[in-house]
């Protein structure tokens, strides 16, 4: 999906939800096999464009549009949402001022699906930032 979305942008169309439906901007300037192959996977970017628009009403940033969200929770501590091999993970990582390396990792959640480890990871980032205050 990404590289789908990634075309369709440097051929100056841009991909949005539109209902339950798929809008493809300036679709009569699209290559035919992009159309073909926006076509083929059209429930795939509908669920990527889901996702995107998930997280943004979260208040998370979409690091690669379908696959990789991100948010910072403090000063020191990152936590990050992706697609990896095939499952979706959340994990946190914490850096300690001036170090580049990790000083502690935690996986916040794993599965299959987007939207359990999605809802994961905004509870636990709800609960930390709610604690922090």
């Amino acid at each position: 999906m990404i590289e789908l979305l990634s075309r369709c942008e440097r051929e100056g169309n841009s991909l949005s939800l539109e209902g339950d439906g798929l809008r493809v901007e300036n679709i009569a300037q699209l290559p035919a096999d992009l159309k073909n192959e926006i076509i083929a996977n059209k429930n795939e970017l509908i669920k990527a464009l889901n996702r995107d628009l998930l997280a943004r009403e979260n208040g998370i940033l979409i690091g690669i549009p379908g696959t990789l969200y991100t948010c910072t929770i403090s000063c020191n501590t990152i936590a990050y949402v992706e697609y990896v091999d095939g499952e979706w993970i959340a994990t946190r990582e914490t850096y300690k001022r001036g170090v580049r390396t990790t000083s502690s990792h935690k996986v916040i959640a794993r599965g299959n699906t987007f939207e359990y480890v999605f809802n994961e990871f905004v509870g636990y980032k709800n609960f930390i930032t709610r604690n922090n205050k």
